[in-house]
């Protein structure tokens, strides 16, 4: 009897050390979004700006995937998912150190830039640190969760 499980443990790990990762490259960043009109009471005091968050995330994966949802800081996000051919990211604007960044996929490789938006109290499926997203893709019919360690600041696309 182990002579029979022996060689079937070996082919089952060399058939999972030779699947491909789906995604190649993941790059997460955040901007923080506020009104451009200052809103006031009827008094003319200045009411307190609301600040949105939005999270926006690059992946280069081996094969077409479907984005369902992310999760942040015990928020869940509506996840909408664009296909496109490449991405510049321009660093935050205090941040002296760092230039434009160019985001393109390797040849045959597919990118997507994916936005994070209206988080609602959830708890994340997997236990993350504060500063990390995680991500539920689906790819060739399989569910499964990419986790995103860093999340940079850039400026804003419509004011920076």
């Amino acid at each position: 009897m182990r002579l029979i499980i022996i060689p079937f443990l070996c082919f089952a790990l060399a058939a999972c050390l030779q699947q491909k990762a789906v995604i190649k490259k993941a790059n997460a960043f955040y901007y923080v979004r506020t009104p451009g009109i200052v809103q006031v009471d009827d008094r003319g005091n200045e009411l307190p700006q609301l600040k949105d968050t939005v999270f926006e995330v690059y992946l280069e994966s081996s094969i077409p995937l479907t984005v369902t949802r992310g999760w942040k800081n015990d928020k869940v996000y509506a996840v909408s998912a664009e296909p496109i051919k490449e991405a510049t990211i321009s660093p935050e604007v205090h941040s002296d150190n760092e230039n434009e960044q160019q985001l393109k996929p390797s040849k045959g490789n597919f990118f997507y830039r994916l936005s994070l938006r209206n988080g609602e109290p959830s708890p994340a499926p997997q236990k993350l640190k504060s500063a990390e997203i995680l991500l539920e893709i689906r790819a060739e019919g399989k569910p499964f969760y990419y986790r995103l360690k860093q999340v940079k600041p850039i400026q804003s696309p419509q004011f920076g």
